[in-house]
């Protein structure tokens, strides 16, 4: 049986892409975990949705979240073959919002996650989202984010996200959505 691990993390720190190691507290870290952690609750949505479009959009944004894994992890500042997020990648995001957003009654209100199971899936993948996008932006603000696509990516991505549950959020063509007035 092959062994599982190695034992180098022991110490609390963890490997990045180039040599050496960094703490496992490091920003860099805690960056691309968010993000890591934002594709993980995709695939959880993904797995919920029967549209096909809406499907292949999300495999799409996870392959683009590794992109920014890699540059995240990249303390070299060397290219990365197909790594780098250009920003047609941003131009990606920003169509479907148009696209999807002009098919969708936006609420005049707050909604309450939890409409439908796959509303509620997106949510969790929006505030998710938020929480990658502050992990980069101080990341950046530490001036180790080189491409400044990767914080206009996140936040496209965080209201297409919120376009999602908005759409999902209808259990049928006929229902209209709940809205909630602010206290």
């Amino acid at each position: 049986m092959p062994i599982l691990f190695t034992g180098k993390g022991d110490d609390g720190t963890t490997g990045y892409l180039g040599d050496g190691r960094i703490s496992k507290a490091d920003a860099r870290i805690e960056a691309i975990g968010s993000v890591d952690e934002l594709n993980s609750f995709l695939g959880n949505a993904k797995c919920l949705i029967e549209d096909k479009s809406i499907y292949s959009m999300i495999e799409t944004v996870q392959r683009d979240l590794y992109s920014i894994m890699a540059e995240m992890a990249n303390l070299s500042g060397s290219k990365i073959q197909n790594a780098e997020l250009s920003e047609g990648r941003v131009s990606f995001l920003e169509k479907m919002l148009e696209e999807i957003g002009s098919q969708t009654e936006m609420p005049k209100g707050f909604i309450l996650p939890g409409e439908t199971q796959q509303a509620a899936s997106f949510d969790i993948c929006r505030s998710v989202a938020r929480r990658a996008e502050r992990r980069a932006v101080e990341l950046n603000e530490l001036s180790a984010i080189g491409n400044p696509e990767i914080l206009r990516y996140l936040n496209r991505l965080s209201s297409l996200l919120f376009i999602l549950e908005v759409k999902l959020s209808k259990k049928d063509d006929l229902q209209k959505f709940k809205y909630t007035k602010a206290a």
